[in-house]
């Protein structure tokens, strides 16, 4: 569509309707490094996941302060 000049940088129209175009950039990206934030975000995510697995297993208050 971008090609065409239906869509820029600055502006969304639909049905005359403007709006401004306000992506937040630190979402933005190539692909390369939208996929590296989104393996970042995947490792924090499994990392927490499996320190919440380990207290909740954990039995006293020690065996929880250890994990």
């Amino acid at each position: 569509m971008s090609s065409a000049g239906l869509l820029g940088n600055e502006l969304f129209a639909i049905d005359s309707y403007k709006t401004s175009s306000n992506a937040a950039k630190e979402w933005s990206g190539t692909f390369k490094v939208l996929k590296a934030k989104r393996d970042k975000l995947r490792k924090l995510i499994r990392h927490n996941l499996d320190e919440h697995r380990q207290h909740d297993s954990a039995e006293t208050e020690a065996e929880m302060e250890r994990a």
